[in-house]
């Protein structure tokens, strides 16, 4: 058995064993963009003077959608990008309340955290992603 052979096996008798690699270049997804701004879904905290920023948003895993499709996954360049936007330009918007901030950044990162599990990404890669996300909750714990 060749070694496409064993992998193919692996993952249709264990999907646990089965890694995807994200392709998307960007901090969301073309597909969600086409639907968010034709649903005019874009949260105030994604417009930088008259341009849109999209972020991907976290979306539940349903029994029929597709979670683990590399057009709609961000590879970790583009998660460690996305971070730096939420923590470091979005952080530090002060034309909404806290409350608005905090739950648009922490649906932000929750979606995060779903692309980095799904593509079971390296140990030291998920603790450079997780330890500002960390920092972020305590702080916000802190001030509350």
């Amino acid at each position: 058995m060749n070694t496409k052979q064993l992998k193919t096996t692996v993952c249709k008798d264990n999907p646990v064993g089965c890694s995807i690699s994200g392709t998307c270049s960007e901090m969301c997804p073309q597909t969600e963009k086409d639907l968010r701004i034709r649903e005019r879904m874009i949260n105030i905290l994604e417009t930088f003077q008259g341009e849109y920023k999209l972020v991907k948003c976290f979306s539940r895993s349903a029994a029929d959608s597709k979670m683990a499709v590399p057009e709609i996954l961000r590879p970790y360049p583009i998660l460690k990008k996305t971070m730096h936007h939420l923590l470091h330009v979005v952080s530090k918007r002060t034309d909404v309340t806290t409350t608005t901030l905090y739950n648009f950044i922490d649906d932000r990162l929750r979606a995060v955290r779903q692309d980095m599990t799904i593509q079971r990404l390296p140990l030291q890669q998920c603790a450079e992603l997780l330890e500002p996300m960390i920092r972020f909750y305590i702080y916000f714990a802190y001030s509350s």
